[in-house]
């Protein structure tokens, strides 16, 4: 601004900036149509018009409304055409490998409109061979929450209500359920977070916590619970913003406070228990394949943790199906051999 306007008298200069500020940085404010409240947007440029400042009217006005957009959703973007499609369709996965000891990696970047179909067919390609599945959703965002009600079925089966919509009154709007089919065989599911962790991902990490088989480790959430559209404003532009507050049917709500996980672990040390020894290496044997790649992960404590947790799982083959004619035997014996019987 200071090569833009001249200097002049301190006091003035300082208040020139000062309104201009107000009008960019308060465009609630700068918009308003009372005389009293602030400046609106006209002033602003009768002033750049008095100093003879140069500038793009167009850019002025777009700038007001973006601005208008951040006062009231700090997450807010103000989108050309090329923009909104760009974000619909942006990549869900930045990876998806199959590991050692039957573990399933997906790191999920966004939850968006066009990657939703790619996210559910990893997943389903998977099942059968699965012994556990973690899904890495730190850093994630995006807003397509229907991504949502599909990775939560794959889980919980469809029909089963996960979250509700409400307006600005708390109101609720819609409540929302899980879709699709249920895997034939449920992995145990590690969630990982971390402080970045909002949009859509964080709403799939606030539906499935505490469900049986799922266990959210990391750090805590953003705790932005909104649920964002994309409305036309104008020619070519149109406006990424929050329309409806996120509440789980089951659970607490994490707005502002965010999900917490199950298990926190630092991104050098694992929180709750500072002195656990790694001993995974007496849960796997001489598992070459599964040895390096804890080697390959050893620097990244929240997804070692994980995998330890799936490795003894495995080996206490929690989860994995009884072997063909087992349920009838042990349905035939009843009870007699159960622990605390007379």
């Amino acid at each position: 601004m200071k090569d833009l306007l001249p200097l002049g008298d301190t006091v003035s200069h300082c208040r020139q900036l000062l309104l201009i500020a107000t009008a960019f940085l308060c465009p609630a404010l700068a918009l308003s149509d009372s005389g009293d409240v602030g400046p609106r947007v006209d002033d602003v440029l009768r002033l750049l018009d008095k100093h003879e400042v140069l500038y793009a009217e167009e850019d002025i006005r777009r700038a007001a409304i973006a601005g208008l957009l951040k006062a009231i959703d700090s997450h807010a973007l103000l989108m050309d055409s090329k923009e909104a499609e760009a974000m619909e369709h942006m990549a869900s996965v930045a990876r998806a490998e199959m590991w050692p000891g039957g573990i399933g990696y997906v790191k999920i970047q966004a939850l968006c409109k066009g990657g939703r179909k790619y996210v559910e067919e990893v997943i389903r390609d998977w099942n059968g061979s699965l012994r556990g599945l973690v899904l890495d959703l730190r850093g994630g965002a995006g807003a397509d929450l229907e991504s949502v009600e599909v990775i939560a079925g794959l889980f919980l089966g469809p029909r089963t209500d996960i979250y509700r919509l409400v307006n600005g009154r708390n109101e609720p709007v819609v409540t929302k359920a899980s879709r699709g089919e249920q895997l034939a065989e449920v992995p145990p599911l590690m969630l990982l977070v971390d402080g970045n962790t909002s949009g859509a991902p964080e709403a799939l990490v606030a539906v499935l916590k505490g469900r049986r088989g799922i266990m959210v480790l990391g750090g805590t959430t953003a705790g932005d619970a909104l649920s964002r559209e994309t409305l036309p404003v104008m020619k070519d532009l149109s406006a990424y913003i929050a329309t409806r507050g996120i509440v789980p049917v089951d659970g607490p709500g994490y707005s502002s406070s965010g999900v917490s996980p199950d298990i926190a672990v630092s991104g050098a040390a694992v929180v709750d228990d500072p002195g656990t020894q790694d001993d995974s290496s007496a849960v796997i044997g001489e598992n070459a394949e599964v040895n390096e790649l804890l080697e390959r992960i050893s620097q990244d404590p929240v997804l070692r943790r994980a995998v330890d947790i799936l490795l003894s799982l495995e080996a206490m083959s929690y989860g994995r199906p009884e072997p063909a004619g087992k349920e009838d035997q042990n349905a035939g014996e009843g009870r007699k051999n159960t622990p605390g019987d007379k």
